[in-house]
């Protein structure tokens, strides 16, 4: 039986899963994910808000990397855990998005 994901009962405008996260991209061009990054667990089912982009995206894709669209750039993020605390690196795309 599907279940709410906590705090994103509404304003999603796209979702993408891929390894063992989901992200989501909201109406104001944020992006949040949950799900597990080995060895520790992070919102499993709690969406964590994932900074830093240098604009709003406006498409996602998840995986290893992820990746969010900002302006005609990609934008790539890899989640990860230590000390139970999240890590998140950004890497910016110089290429624009294929058309």
């Amino acid at each position: 039986m599907p279940v709410d994901v906590v705090g994103l009962e509404s304003g999603v405008v796209a979702i993408s899963g891929g390894n063992d996260r989901t992200c989501a991209l909201t109406e104001s061009g944020e992006v949040k994910c949950w799900g597990v990054v080995h060895p520790f667990r992070f919102g499993y089912l709690t969406p964590i808000d994932v900074p830093g982009f240098s604009g709003p995206v406006t498409a996602l894709s998840s995986g290893a990397p992820n990746c969010g669209l900002v302006g005609d750039a990609a934008e790539c993020f890899v989640l990860r855990a230590s000390d139970h605390a999240l890590q998140r690196a950004l890497t910016r795309s110089r290429r624009p998005a294929p058309q």
